[in-house]
């Protein structure tokens, strides 16, 4: 049976001592039954490259299974399922040894906190590069990097989610690593036979896929059992906006901007069976904190609505 989620940025606070039990529940009453939790909000972003101590995972793992322990147990006084998760993540340090090292301690770190937490899937952004015609090189600094992952993630019990990318250069959008099917599936299965195990999965982000042209149902038909986890937004096929699906539209009183039918048949048609996750942070920003509630509720019976289609 498919279940709801909802990523907690924008939900719970990045301050454990703000109460986060106060957040899991707000989830919880809008009807949710499992979180993303995100944990790139705990962090400032180029402290991920630093090497001067100032990052907030430099800390040790007891320090910071200390500081995530009001989290976990919060999840758990919910009922919530804390089902996946987003590690941090920053572009390539061209010739940065230093930092490259830097953001593979952190990963590491991740990868055993999200065990703890006894969360099954993490999502870790595979490096871009900007030349678009240096994909070999991109595809060796990726699988290098996260083949000295899988050791970690075996211990852990996690399997680490690519996602498919997309990269702005001035005005121009275009496709990132993994944005194109036959390229996410080459690097799961590679991935997987350097691991000798079933240690990669797939998330995909509709909305990353809208804003490319991709053909969604192709995508999540190769992908197949490789999916894992999801990330379900909306945005006007220009902007990355992470709006709430079926709220966008390319045109005056146009249709939704996202292909939701071949979404909801591709899911379908390769028996997805795992949560319909909601990244539609942007949402609870832009709304009056009074309309909080009836945000996470809003978005919930649109996770009720897609799951009954997809059941068929």
């Amino acid at each position: 049976m498919l279940r709801t989620g909802m990523h907690i940025l924008g939900t719970v606070y990045r301050n454990p001592d703000d109460i986060p039990f106060d957040g899991f529940m707000k989830l919880k009453n809008a009807g949710f039954d499992t979180v993303d939790f995100n944990f790139e909000i705990f962090h400032e972003y180029d402290s991920l490259v630093a090497t001067d101590g100032s990052c907030f995972y430099d800390r040790s793992i007891p320090e910071l299974k200390s500081f995530f322990e009001p989290y976990k147990r919060a999840a758990e006084e919910c009922s919530l399922e804390l089902f996946q998760a987003h590690a941090p993540f920053h572009e390539y340090p061209e010739g940065d040894e230093a930092a490259l090292s830097h953001i593979l301690e952190v990963q590491k770190k991740v990868i055993a906190l999200a065990g703890w937490m006894k969360i099954p899937y993490l999502v870790i952004h595979p490096f871009e590069l900007n030349n678009p015609h240096d994909k070999a090189r991109e595809k060796v600094i990726n699988t290098a990097f996260f083949s000295k992952l899988a050791p970690y993630a075996r211990e852990a019990g996690v399997i680490i989610c690519l996602e498919n990318l997309f990269i702005t250069v001035g005005s121009i959008t275009r496709e990132g690593v993994c944005a194109n099917p036959y390229e996410a599936v080459l690097y799961i299965d590679e991935l997987n036979r350097e691991a000798d195990e079933e240690r990669f999965g797939f998330c995909f982000d509709i909305g990353h896929a809208a804003m490319l042209g991709s053909n969604i149902y192709e995508f999540l038909m190769m992908l197949g059992p490789r999916l894992k986890v999801l990330h379900l937004h909306e945005n006007d096929c220009v902007n990355d906006q992470h709006g709430i699906p079926f709220t966008h539209s390319k045109y005056w009183c146009g249709e939704s901007s996202t292909d939701w039918e071949s979404l909801i048949m591709g899911l379908r048609d390769i028996h997805y069976s795992g949560s319909l996750n909601f990244e539609t942070g942007s949402s609870l920003y832009t709304a009056p904190e009074a309309l909080g509630d009836a945000v996470r509720t809003f978005t919930h019976e649109i996770g009720i609505y897609l799951a009954k289609k997809i059941g068929g």
